[in-house]
């Protein structure tokens, strides 16, 4: 299993601590329930796009100013694009938190870049040759 870090593409500052993989099919989506454990992540693909998912609790993200992009009646239904910005404000993922939702974010593989630990404890970018852009 893979040890990661996401940082904003566009100024490189670190958006995450370190997560660990677990694989995709150890999760569920609960309604009104997190979809994915603290500390861990999953690479999800829905259909032909690619994406990371991690838990709410990233305290390095912040909501985004535009409060519309958190549109849903008891929290964020995602379907308003980005919500979750770097601290220099650009848009690096998306909320799921309404009440007929599971409860995580996904990650942006077009606008962060995502660093694995190797054997020598060195994080380096992963490089990810097939991903649908977002």
């Amino acid at each position: 299993m893979k040890t990661i870090r996401i940082y904003c593409r566009k100024c490189k500052i670190r958006l995450t601590e370190d997560l660990l993989e677990i694989p995709q099919d150890k999760i569920y989506f609960p309604d009104e329930a997190e979809a994915i454990p603290e500390g861990k992540f999953v690479f999800f693909k829905n259909n032909s796009m690619l994406s990371i998912l991690v838990n709410r609790k990233q305290s390095l993200l912040k909501d985004h100013a535009d409060s519309s992009r958190f549109y849903g009646c008891c929290g964020s239904d995602g379907s308003y694009g980005y919500n979750k910005v770097c601290s220099n404000n650009h848009e690096v993922a998306t909320e799921f938190s309404d009440c007929y939702t599971s409860y995580y974010i996904e990650i942006s593989l077009k606008n962060t870049i995502v660093k694995q630990i190797n054997d020598k404890g060195i994080f380096e970018e992963m490089k990810f040759k097939y991903f649908t852009l977002k």
